[in-house]
């Protein structure tokens, strides 16, 4: 799915903003879904046969009895998933498929890259930030949501000292709520309620002892047409199946082979490259390296060809910078370009002149006077 999304959208941010959302809702969802579905399984037996009794249409059963069961669990349970989903928020705005990198301008991207960049006063800020979210959001929703939960519980002894939030207090004492809910919330409830009650009729022999619960012939509608309705909506997800399928398909075909981790009796496997490269000296180990970026780094690749081609073998930043903006926010197309500039100098593919921001080709005399840097953590790069 998460493919299929960035495929289907490939100029822009929507399908990345998308899978991002997807991402941190499975990450949060099944823990709600079991409370929910361990709230249905321990309903009290007296309240089904009510329901029964009453011959409540399957819409009401679920909003006067199951969710009103479950609500309780499900605001405790909707607190953890959502701290889970902070914690998911680095994986989720951010991932790699082959030589593409995907990331979204947020707060989990943030903390990630200054983590990376070693930042520790950008790494502060983020979590700070973080903080002040948490409690925002626990003083704001949390609170408010326990406190308003307390109406659902099925115990016939109240507890001594009730949570209280102070933020409920304020929104059930204000006017314009109130007006909202006279004049449009509950219009449109009772909206909702008749077209609901055309598409769940009560089923026939309704007691006489409630006659105003009697259902009318003409509000049943017709079998074929809910199964012709239902055929419909199952026919049309099995073709956004095949889609997603088809989508994530032609983004994978673009991941070269070696790309694939291999394994033998679960231990990993060095290509032919890695094995090269374990092998190497320092010299070595850069000319390998050196190829392989250029081979899978298309940005790397155009710098080297724009040097060998410019006069006086100079480029200027901003060139680069301009692409990236088209595709990236400020800070993140300086970061990409951070990344670039850091492969190349040590693949020995060009200089950087920072204080020019001007790329440049090394001359062998330049080359001789720099020191050799160790790169042992480069090897593991090269193993599949």
């Amino acid at each position: 799915m998460v493919l299929a999304l960035v495929a289907a959208f490939p100029r822009s941010n929507l399908g990345l903003e998308l899978a991002s959302i997807l991402l941190i809702f499975t990450s949060q969802a099944w823990n709600m879904t079991f409370s929910f579905y361990h709230a249905v399984l321990t309903l009290p037996r007296d309240l089904v046969d009510v329901c029964r009794l009453l011959r409540l249409r399957p819409w009401q059963r679920f909003l006067k009895l199951e969710l009103a069961a479950a609500t309780i669990g499900l605001v405790w349970n909707s607190m953890m998933s959502w701290a889970g989903g902070w914690f998911f928020l680095m994986a989720s705005e951010q991932f790699s498929l082959g030589d593409r990198s995907f990331r979204l301008p947020g707060l989990g991207s943030y903390l990630q890259l200054a983590a990376d960049r070693g930042d520790p006063w950008a790494l502060t800020l983020g979590l700070l930030t973080l903080i002040g979210l948490i409690v925002l959001l626990d003083v704001c929703l949390w609170r408010p949501l326990v406190a308003w939960a307390e109406r659902f519980t099925l115990e016939e002894q109240a507890e001594a000292a009730p949570p209280r939030s102070l933020v409920l207090d304020l929104l059930r004492a204000s006017p314009a709520l109130h007006w909202l809910r006279q004049h449009v919330g509950q219009p449109l409830w009772e909206a909702v309620a008749q077209l609901l009650n055309r598409l769940q009729p009560q089923p026939a022999g309704t007691s006489a002892l409630l006659p105003g619960l009697q259902p009318a012939h003409h509000e049943r509608p017709r079998s074929w047409l809910r199964r012709g309705g239902a055929l419909l909506i199952l026919g049309l997800l099995g073709l956004l199946a095949l889609w997603v399928c088809w989508q994530g398909g032609q983004l994978l075909v673009q991941v070269p082979p070696a790309t694939w981790l291999r394994t033998e009796e679960g231990d990993p496997v060095l290509t032919a490259v890695g094995r090269q490269l374990a092998e190497a000296d320092v010299q070595e180990e850069k000319r390998l390296f050196r190829q392989q970026a250029l081979a899978r780094i298309a940005l790397l690749r155009r710098i080297a060809e724009d040097l060998a081609a410019a006069p006086g073998h100079r480029v200027d930043e901003e060139r680069y910078l301009e692409r990236l903006r088209e595709h990236f926010s400020e800070g993140e197309a300086e970061a990409q370009l951070q990344t670039i500039i850091d492969l190349g100098r040590y693949a020995e593919i060009f200089t950087y002149q920072e204080e020019a921001g001007v790329f440049a080709l090394e001359t062998n005399e330049e080359a001789a006077e720099q020191p050799t840097e160790a790169a042992g953590g480069i090897r593991e790069r090269n193993i599949r």
